[in-house]
């Protein structure tokens, strides 16, 4: 894991370098691409993560959220969204246990990316980060 870990910040640095856009932060891709076997996990994690950059929105219509008390916020309600949904799966069978979130601070700080420099930008640079560590993966059997 730490192997992944270390090319998966090599690889966002490099990322967002050479196209401008971060893939939801430096560590984010290697977490998610340990979840590439589960895309449950991959898809609950962006899901809670868009939900985090519309509330955090929201909020700031009414807050003077900015800098570091706006990531914070961010991070925090990823957070509290993230163990909302855990106390969804463990209490009730809405919903799988295969739909987890991943990490803890993940959905905030892809969600921070995604309202810094949209959704679909933040998407399609993790896409491409996850395929690259996911070739490097497979290439030198990671």
């Amino acid at each position: 894991m730490e192997t992944r870990i270390g090319i998966g910040i090599v690889t966002s640095i490099f990322i967002t370098e050479l196209f401008g856009v971060s893939p939801g932060g430096m560590i984010v891709p290697a977490y998610l691409s340990a979840c590439i076997p589960s895309p449950e996990r991959i898809m609950a994690t962006l899901v809670v993560a868009f939900m985090t950059a519309a509330i955090c929105r929201f909020m700031s219509r009414y807050l003077l959220l900015f800098g570091r008390r706006r990531f914070s916020a961010m991070i925090v309600t990823g957070l509290f969204l993230r163990m909302l949904l855990e106390g969804l799966i463990s209490h009730t069978r809405a919903i799988g246990p295969e739909w987890t979130v991943v990490g803890y601070v993940v959905p905030g700080l892809i969600a921070t990316d995604f309202d810094r420099q949209g959704v679909l930008r933040t998407i399609a640079a993790m896409v491409v980060a996850l395929t690259f560590l996911e070739l490097v993966r497979s290439a030198f059997s990671i």
